[in-house]
């Protein structure tokens, strides 16, 4: 057990030097691109180390849950893309309805004007009771 308990302190301090130093990349990299690139290579092969010790049925599950987060990543990245606005309005009509350029309509159906009122606020050339 207490070879474990080493273990695990070696790999979260290996991991935290690995974290600083890509910090630092990150204040002095002038290339996003290549930057980006490094970040994911890294985290790929640490994540890959991993998945390696798990047996077969675990790796299966690994690639459905690891799955089911890379579509939900491309879904929240295209939300803040405004160019892909008009199509989560068409794919969530349920609360709006695709419309023309930047106009918004809320509902199921665009809605008509409101109602003209006379000057005591009732709907104009309607019946009071």
């Amino acid at each position: 057990m207490l070879d474990f308990a080493k273990s695990i302190l070696r790999f979260s301090w290996a991991l935290s030097l690995l974290g600083m130093r890509e910090v630092s990349t990150v204040l002095v990299q002038r290339n996003p691109q290549q930057l980006n690139r490094q970040l994911s290579d890294i985290s790929d092969k640490i994540t890959q180390a991993a998945v390696n010790q798990l047996d077969s049925s675990l790796q299966g599950i690994f690639r459905t849950g690891d799955a089911v987060q890379q579509w939900l990543a491309n879904v929240a990245s295209a939300s803040f893309d405004s160019g892909n606005w008009s199509l989560l309005r068409m794919s969530f009509g349920a609360w709006q309805t695709p419309c023309k350029d930047d106009q918004l309509s809320e509902g199921w159906a665009p809605m008509s004007p409101p109602p003209k009122l006379d000057s005591s606020g009732s709907p104009a050339g309607g019946n009071r009771q």
